[in-house]
């Protein structure tokens, strides 16, 4: 139980310093879930009422944060900067394109899509949508295969607020 809530208390500290947004955890519906061999991540409800996925690693990127969501079933509304940083993802996106063709501008948002997805996010903190089929599915390490790692059912509402 006091791991439980140090992790908890873990959680709300990382989103406060990493990415300026103060949520408190009000329940956490799967910890430590295995995404991949290097990847783990705890979703939780936030006291606001939505849905988010903390997932760390060691040198992740967007990428593959996107991948092990959609792998475990969880369809992400937001994927939250470093910092409230709007600008973040198309700017390593414009650096990375940049580095592959240096005398070439990037002419529009579709030019930079692969490019934002090379973004390092690790930690990464992702506001989740819905769930799909009611499922959140792990990797199994032994057995590299996907498994259901917990059911819940969540679908965003959204307002005009979000």
């Amino acid at each position: 139980m006091n791991d439980e809530i140090l992790s908890d208390i873990a959680i709300e500290k990382t989103t406060r310093q990493v990415f300026a947004l103060p949520l408190e955890v009000a329940k956490v519906i799967v910890r430590d879930l295995p995404l991949s061999r290097a990847a783990r991540a705890t979703v939780f409800v936030a006291d606001s009422g939505k849905l988010y996925a903390l997932v760390l690693g060691d040198g992740l990127l967007l990428a593959d944060v996107q991948k092990g969501l959609s792998r475990a079933g969880l369809v992400p509304q937001a994927f939250l900067p470093p910092q409230a940083d709007a600008a973040y993802f198309d700017r390593i996106g414009r650096e990375k394109f940049a580095e592959v063709f240096p005398s070439r501008q990037a002419a529009s948002s579709d030019d930079l899509a692969y490019y934002r997805t090379l973004a390092p996010y690790d930690p990464a903190l992702v506001q989740i949508a819905r769930i799909k089929d009611g499922q959140i599915r792990g990797y199994d390490l032994t057995g590299g295969e996907w498994q259901i790692a917990a059911e819940y059912r969540y679908t965003m509402i959204a307002t005009k607020t979000d």
